[in-house]
């Protein structure tokens, strides 16, 4: 885990100089998920830029906890969930925010696993911000 504010700074920044860099209709591929003391999971984020550069889909992966708030159907005497939760037409300011990005790493970047990291986090939070509108738009 990143016990070094300093160098935490430096991955974080790292993170939004390599989104911002991304052409039309390139990806990035970052990892995400959460280091809590009564769960640890992973998932995988997929950027990509639009054609236009104006906006991103952002695609997240995951096959364990939380897969629960991707999109299902019944399946014969079970449920299937869909292994990705695609995002589009995600603002620009909103995937370069670095508020977003220091919270989506601290959640599994810590040095000690803390009951603040949890799954919910992800989908009850930091994702459906991604999709509201920030003010004066």
């Amino acid at each position: 885990g990143v016990q070094d504010p300093a160098g935490f700074s430096k991955v974080l920044a790292e993170v939004v100089r390599n989104i911002e860099a991304l052409g039309p209709n390139e990806s990035l591929l970052l990892p995400g998920g959460w280091r809590g003391t009564l769960s640890v999971g992973w998932v995988m984020h997929l950027l990509q830029r639009s054609p236009d550069g104006a906006t991103f889909t952002v695609t997240t992966s995951n096959v364990g906890q939380g897969l629960e708030y991707h999109l299902s159907k019944p399946f014969h005497d079970k449920t299937k969930f869909a292994p990705c939760l695609v995002l589009r037409g995600v603002g620009r300011d909103k995937v370069l925010d670095p508020a977003f990005w220091a919270q989506s790493l601290a959640l599994w970047a810590r040095a000690e696993a803390s009951e603040f990291c949890r799954v919910e986090v992800i989908y009850d939070v930091l994702l459906p911000w991604l999709l509201l509108e920030s003010p004066g738009t």
